[in-house]
């Protein structure tokens, strides 16, 4: 974890202004301290900026923003998907896929997926996105199935510009947020 602060230090000294917040904001949440990087998220994520709208909604999606607010989680992850952040894609469509923040919706969380495996490196993140949209694939009904294999819009419809966050009685029972390195 120290590696993790000593390397975004030193990007933080060499990075734009901008970058400098969000690699200051890296540094603040994998030290644990999530109010600092909320900090330094915010003013970014209000400017547009994806990684720093991604990095915000996980702060608020594992209940270490300043508030517990899973709508406005959901909101900033919906966002940093739309503007291609394809981390944020595919964290998306595992919500989808597993109603964590939104209902579950198979034909948006294979789209966010194959959108993110589009876009994300060879790795093990895209490993994990591919396995995820397969086994999406597999849940849903021969009409989903022949409609995505076609390459053709999902009768389920596309992703939207605004997830709509449901009521905590709706969704899927989730665990409780661990600290984790972002």
């Amino acid at each position: 974890m120290k590696r993790y602060f000593v390397i975004a230090a030193l990007l933080s000294c060499l990075a734009t202004p901008s970058h400098a917040g969000l690699n200051e904001g890296i540094a603040a949440a994998a030290a644990g301290n999530y109010v600092q990087a909320a900090a330094e998220f915010e003013p970014l994520a209000n400017a547009g900026d994806a990684a720093a709208q991604y990095y915000l909604a996980k702060l608020y999606l594992e209940g270490h923003g300043p508030s517990n607010d899973v709508p406005r989680g959901v909101d900033l992850m919906t966002k940093a998907a739309n503007n291609g952040y394809p981390e944020a894609q595919a964290q998306l469509g595992l919500m989808y896929a597993m109603g964590l923040g939104v209902k579950v919706d198979n034909a948006l969380a294979y789209d966010w997926l194959s959108k993110s495996i589009a876009a994300l490196p060879d790795g093990t993140r895209r490993q994990v996105a591919t396995a995820n949209r397969d086994a999406v694939l597999q849940r849903m009904t021969p009409t989903q199935r022949s409609a995505a294999a076609a390459g053709a819009p999902l009768p389920e419809g596309a992703p939207a510009v605004e997830a709509t966050p449901v009521a905590e009685s709706e969704l899927a029972p989730t665990p409780e947020p661990t600290p984790a390195p972002m």
